[in-house]
């Protein structure tokens, strides 16, 4: 079996003794080394991604099976462009079996050209909410990447989606068959947590927040978000407990918006913005919530729900997308279909105010993440839809 793969992710092309776990690289030879469990020892995986212009990075070709490609762009709505001569070799040289795309609407065309010259399978793989109200109105750039996903993801013999509600939609959206779509989740990748309890990572990381109830949020900063939904809903939570903290991290196009939010809402001084936090940082950040709050209108998976309940901190969410299959209603945290503040803000309180039931959703989800998202759970449901795409 040979799979050519198109990629947007460089940290791939990143080669030392001391990647860290869950490193792109590392994830990658895992791949081909279930690949090759799954159907033999000369099976390959050859990956064509997109870089910066002057990284002057070579092939590289490993006795594991894998290959990385870098394709040098002078940006990246280029690199489709500056991609098609080594898609073109590379089909000439390695003979695919299967073409698959990580981002349809970038280099989509040029894998679909590549599986037409081949004569291989070409499976798509889709991991954002496109096509949503929210996605649509961040520019017309973003329209324009829906129009040509859903173009190309039509020739496609089958499409990858990270969560069945986007299934689901994007079938019933795009005019496309059920049995197209191929359910497989993101694989959890964060760091383990390091042996801080709640109260020490709270002072370790933000000192002064141990005596307080603490609401987290971490995520980007744009329209899917929510934010106005989150910042009303932490004032409705600060009226009734007005010793709770709140915790923001991340960055985005609404950073601006939410800094007048919270101003016109009074919250200026009991929130913490944080900013982009780091990998490695993320396990001991989620511990310093007590609960974590999620607005979204909209969530093709909902990674952080995942990451959040790893660290046992449970989850208050919107009835939307990804989190509605992550989260066990009432067991792991809670799930508003409402979507109105008043009632997220109860939901909160309730967990804040209830030490107990919160470690105890903490523990059982925990336990459920890791059954259902683990790394070796999802890259052999991964390679197994590489086969099945591939026939």
């Amino acid at each position: 079996m040979r799979i050519l793969m198109f990629s947007n992710d460089p940290e791939i092309c990143v080669c030392h003794d001391d990647l860290p776990p869950g490193h792109t690289r590392l994830r990658h030879r895992d791949y081909v080394a279930e690949l090759r469990r799954q159907t033999g020892i000369a099976s390959k995986l050859a990956v064509l991604v997109s870089v910066p212009a002057g990284s002057n990075l070579q092939p590289q070709h490993e006795e594991s099976g894998l290959s990385i490609i870098p394709i040098a762009a002078p940006h990246r709505l280029l690199a489709p462009l500056y991609s098609l001569l080594p898609a073109l070799q590379g089909v000439k040289n390695f003979k695919p079996d299967l073409v698959t795309a990580q981002s349809p609407w970038e280099s989509g065309p040029v894998a679909f050209l590549a599986a037409k010259l081949s004569r291989a399978k070409l499976l798509l793989q889709l991991h954002a909410d496109i096509g949503t109200r929210e996605w649509n109105q961040q520019s017309s750039a973003y329209r324009l990447r829906a129009i040509i996903a859903m173009i190309v993801c039509r020739g496609a013999d089958k499409i990858r989606v990270v969560s069945e509600n986007m299934k689901v939609r994007l079938a019933e959206e795009w005019r496309l068959s059920p049995e197209k779509f191929i359910v497989v989740p993101v694989p959890v990748s964060l760091p383990p947590p390091t042996e801080l309890s709640r109260s020490s990572a709270k002072n370790t990381l933000l000192p002064g927040l141990a005596d307080h109830p603490t609401v987290l949020f971490v995520g980007r900063l744009y329209p899917p978000k929510n934010i106005d939904l989150w910042v009303e809903t932490a004032a409705a939570i600060a009226r009734q407990l007005p010793e709770t903290r709140f915790v923001i991290a991340g960055d985005g196009s609404e950073k601006e918006k939410l800094f007048a939010l919270l101003e016109r809402h009074h919250l200026r001084e009991k929130t913490i913005l944080t900013g982009h936090v780091s990998r490695d940082r993320l396990p001991d950040l989620y511990k310093c919530g007590d609960v974590f709050l999620l607005t979204s209108s909209h969530e093709a998976f909902g990674m952080v729900v995942v990451e959040s309940l790893l660290s046992k901190t449970p989850v208050i969410s919107t009835a939307t997308g990804g989190p509605k299959e992550i989260i066990s209603d009432g067991v792991t945290g809670r799930l508003i279909s409402s979507g109105r503040a008043e009632d997220l803000a109860k939901a909160v309180l309730e967990l804040l105010q209830d030490a107990k039931t919160r470690e105890e959703m903490g523990t059982r989800g925990q336990i459920a993440m890791q059954q259902r998202y683990s790394a070796e759970i999802i890259r052999e449901k991964l390679v197994t839809a590489w086969l099945q795409s591939a026939g």
